[in-house]
């Protein structure tokens, strides 16, 4: 393999980002050396990045503005694993999660991944999720051993939480969990012994 091809296949990796740029013309390089392994390693690292699904032969490749950011799309059935390197992932939604696995809408399921520093949901739709719904993420949240930071932005979450002695909320660690109702507006954070929302402003505020 060419060493700026590899170097630069350890940079994304470890850096856990991709920009559209880089994308086109690393897949473009490694077609041209058949390095197909590698190459599909790439492609699922951007379509993690970018929701957008990545083949060899799209079209779109060629035009990195006509990318189509927002929904998370992972492509086939299983190729997702959880040693895929990322250290920051962001969903425009999920159906439901466990402590196992994230269940996008489309059936694509998101596993444990042991790199994830940051998750964020940022729906842009102002979409409702239930208790079932933010629990389960957390006690996703709480099986990524290097999760610090997971964000709900532009969507609609229950004002409180259970707080019991299976709730995941007993078992956060250091994991910073915050809400912003509307994208730019005032952010809250989990009170994880209440189960409750709480303004960082000048006059706290708790959501009740």
């Amino acid at each position: 393999m060419d060493g700026r091809n590899y170097r630069m296949v350890q940079y994304l990796e470890e850096r856990g980002e991709i920009t559209e740029t880089d994308i086109t013309t690393l897949v473009r390089a490694l077609e041209a050396l058949n390095l197909h392994g590698i190459q599909k390693s790439v492609q699922t690292l951007f379509e993690l990045h970018t929701g957008k699904q990545c083949t060899g032969g799209d079209q779109s490749l060629q035009e990195p503005e006509d990318l189509n950011f927002g929904r998370l799309d992972l492509g086939p059935k299983g190729s997702l694993t959880s040693d895929i390197k990322t250290t920051s992932l962001r969903l425009a939604s999920f159906s439901s999660a466990d402590q196992s696995n994230i269940i996008l809408e489309n059936g694509d399921s998101v596993p444990v991944l042991s790199t994830l520093d940051e998750l964020q949901i940022i729906t842009n739709k102002g979409k409702e999720f239930t208790q079932d719904q933010v629990v389960g993420l957390l006690s996703y949240a709480v099986q990524c051993q290097r999760l610090k930071k997971l964000s709900f932005i532009d969507c609609l979450l229950p004002l409180s939480l259970l707080v019991g002695s299976l709730s995941p909320l007993t078992k956060l660690r250091n994991i910073q969990v915050s809400w912003t109702p509307v994208e730019h507006g005032i952010t809250f954070h989990l009170d994880s012994s209440r189960g409750k929302w709480v303004s960082n402003s000048k006059e706290a505020t708790t959501l009740e």
